[in-house]
C-alpha cells in the first residue's frame, strides 16, 4: 500500500511539472529572467565605460564647466598616509590640460607613506609649475615626511603654527619572530634559490651583511628625497641652503614656526591665505570659481574603475583595508621602505 501511495505521489509530481512547462505564463518569466538579465549586463558595461573614461576636457578648453581662461582655482586634497597617489596625480594631470585653472593649491594633510606614490605625487607638481601655472601648498595639522616631500615641490609653502612637518627621512621595519615559534614549538622551513632571497625574514636574526644592504638602500632613497626637496626649494627660498637640508634632513619633526625660521617652509597662515597669495599671483577675481579635487566618488564607481585597470580581487580588498585602517595603525608591510614618522608607525598619536 505504501509503494502504491509513493508511486502514485511521483507520476503526480511529474505531472505537476509536465503541466507548469505547458502554461504560457511559465515561459513568459523565463523570457522575462532572460531580458532583466541581458539590460543588466548592458548597463554594468556602460558604467565600466563611464568609469573607465572619467571627466572629459569640454569643447572650451576647460576641464570644468567654466572654462574660462585661467580665471579658476583648483584645490587639491592629499589627505591621510599615502599609498596610492592616482586619484592626486589624475587631477593634478587634468588641471594641467585645463586652460580655465589659473592656480592650484595643495591642501596636504599626511604623515607621508609610501616612497613612490609621494615622489610620483612630487613630481606630478613640479611638472604644474613648469607648465607655468600658480602654485601654492597649504599645511594643515600635519604635513611630515612624504606630506613634506610633496610640499617642497610647491613655490610657495603656508604652514600653522602648530602644523607638524619635517621627518625627512627613510624607515623600515622587521620583526624577528625567532623566539616566539621556538616557545611554541614551531620550526618555519624557508626553501630559497639565491642565498639572499630571503633577507629580512622574520624566522631568524639578520645577518651583518644583509644589514648593509637594507641601510644602503635606504641610503639611496634618503640621499634622493633629500636631493629633491633641495632642487625645488633653492627656487623659491633663498635664506635656505644645502648645508641646512642636510642637517635638519636627519628624521627629526619641527613645528611650522620651527619649518619658517629654517626655512622649509615661506609663510605662516593657512588655506585662506594660500587662496589670497594665489588670486594675486595669477590675478584671479576676488572671488574665483574653486574646484576641490580630487572627487569624491561612489563606492560602486571606484569598484568598476578598479577593475578596469586590472586590478586583482587582492589588490582590491587591500585597498578597501587601507580605506578603514585607523590612522595610527597602518600595518605597514615588513621589509618595505615608507617616509613616515617613526612614531606615526609605532602607532602612537
Amino acid at each position: 500500500m505504501t509503494e502504491n501511495t509513493l508511486s502514485g505521489s511521483s507520476i503526480s509530481n511529474q505531472n505537476k511539472k509536465k503541466a507548469l512547462h505547458k502554461k504560457p505564463w511559465f515561459w513568459v518569466l523565463i523570457v522575462f529572467a532572460i531580458l532583466v538579465f541581458l539590460a543588466f549586463m548592458s548597463g554594468l558595461g556602460w558604467l565600466i565605460q563611464q568609469a573607465s573614461q572619467g571627466d572629459r576636457i569640454s569643447s572650451s578648453g576647460g576641464l570644468f564647466s567654466n572654462g574660462s581662461k585661467g580665471k579658476d582655482l583648483a584645490v587639491v586634497k592629499v589627505h591621510g598616509a599615502i599609498f596610492n597617489a592616482r586619484p592626486v596625480i589624475r587631477s593634478l594631470e587634468k588641471i594641467e590640460k585645463d586652460d580655465g585653472i589659473g592656480a592650484v593649491l595643495i591642501e596636504i594633510n599626511s604623515p607621508g607613506g609610501a616612497v613612490a606614490p609621494s615622489e610620483a605625487i612630487y613630481n606630478a607638481i613640479r611638472r604644474l609649475v613648469k607648465g607655468k601655472k600658480k602654485v601654492a601648498c597649504s599645511m594643515s595639522s600635519l604635513a611630515a615626511s612624504g606630506g613634506y616631500y610633496i610640499a617642497a615641490a610647491c613655490p610657495k609653502i603656508y604652514a600653522h603654527k602648530g602644523t607638524l612637518t619635517g621627518s625627512i627621512g627613510v624607515i623600515m621595519q622587521f620583526m624577528n619572530t625567532r623566539d616566539l615559534y621556538a616557545w611554541a614549538k614551531m620550526k618555519p622551513v624557508t626553501i630559497t634559490a639565491g642565498k639572499l632571497k630571503d633577507m629580512g625574514s622574520p624566522f631568524r636574526d639578520m645577518k651583518a651583511n644583509e644589514r648593509i644592504l637594507f641601510e644602503n638602500m635606504l641610503n639611496k632613497i634618503h640621499v634622493a628625497f633629500k636631493d629633491d626637496i633641495w632642487k625645488s626649494r633653492k627656487l623659491y627660498q633663498k635664506k635656505l641652503t644645502e648645508e641646512t637640508v642636510e642637517r635638519f634632513a636627519d628624521g627629526r619633526i619641527f613645528t611650522g614656526e620651527e619649518a619658517l625660521e629654517i626655512g622649509f617652509v615661506d609663510e605662516i597662515g593657512d588655506l585662506y591665505s594660500a587662496k589670497q597669495w594665489l588670486i594675486r599671483e595669477a590675478k584671479l577675481a576676488p572671488d574665483p570659481e574653486v574646484y576641490w579635487l580630487p572627487k569624491k566618488e561612489s563606492a560602486w564607481k571606484e569598484f568598476l574603475e578598479a577593475q578596469t585597470v586590472s586590478h586583482s580581487f587582492k589588490e582590491t580588498i587591500e585597498g578597501l583595508k587601507r580605506i578603514v585602517r585607523s590612522p595610527a595603525n597602518l600595518n605597514l608591510e615588513p621589509g618595505v621602505p615608507y617616509l613616515l614618522p617613526e612614531y606615526y608607525v609605532n602607532g602612537v598619536e
